[in-house]
């Protein structure tokens, strides 16, 4: 009886020792698993940082175009104020001059009729 208690007692040895191998081999799968997500885990975050930064200069290349056209916009408004101011001062002269035109051409005519009338009065 002691033969097979001792037989028991090996293949119990033997039994945890397989267990214990079975327990080892599973957690290296695990190990290798854990770190190949760890790998693609990094990758992944490597792509998201260089996409990170990509659209970061993106985006002050759009910031600064906008900067440039407000200020291309602001200036615009400026010279078109300031052709507004000339265009008004363009007709008030214009009016000026139209008026003065206008009192000149009847000037004119008076003269005309001034004339007429002289060389009437110089052929009686």
């Amino acid at each position: 009886m002691a033969a097979f208690r001792d037989i028991e007692e090996v293949s119990q040895g033997l039994l945890s020792l397989l267990g214990v191998n079975r327990a080892e081999a599973q957690q290296r799968r695990l190990l290798g698993r854990h770190e190949q997500v760890l790998e693609r885990l990094l990758e992944t975050q490597d792509g998201a940082e260089q996409r990170l930064r990509e659209t970061l200069a993106v985006e002050k290349e759009v910031a600064q175009s906008l900067l440039e056209c407000k200020e291309h916009v602001c200036q615009r408004g400026v010279e078109l104020e300031q052709l507004k101011a000339e265009l008004q001062k363009s007709a008030e002269e214009d009016a000026r001059l139209q008026s003065s035109l206008l009192q000149l051409t009847r000037e004119l005519q008076e003269l005309r009729e001034m004339e007429a009338d002289l060389e009437r009065q110089e052929k009686e």
